[in-house]
């Protein structure tokens, strides 16, 4: 859908969707039309951050690590975050990860903390 305006008034109802308003306020066709803009996506900038510049490796041992059908070693993805919580009952409850945006902030989902 096009709206077309001329001079800030809206085009009167004499010219079709395709025609726009000529400065004597006649009705012309358009000489060309805009293509759609492209749903998919251009090329990803360059990345902005190393291994060695952000995230630091944990050695901390969760059990084993499985990605992609294939074990993964520890700090393999030092960007990834678990949240790991104790329940009253001292049973460790892991109900979330996230992401680290910064070097304060991880970003995750809000259903996380829910009951927090």
């Amino acid at each position: 859908m096009c709206v077309c305006v001329f001079g800030g008034h809206n085009l009167p109802p004499t010219c079709q969707s395709f025609q726009l308003e000529s400065k004597d306020r006649s009705c012309t066709k358009t000489s060309s039309m805009h293509p759609r803009p492209s749903l998919l996506p251009r090329a990803l900038p360059p990345s902005i951050s190393t291994p060695r510049t952000c995230g630091i490796s944990s050695n901390f041992d969760v059990g084993e690590r499985i990605h992609n059908g294939r074990p993964s070693i520890s700090g393999l993805y030092p960007w990834m975050v678990l949240f790991s919580f104790f329940s009253s009952f001292h049973e460790r409850n892991l109900p979330c990860g996230g992401t680290l945006v910064s070097k304060r902030w991880v970003l995750t989902a809000a259903h996380c903390f829910r009951y927090i």
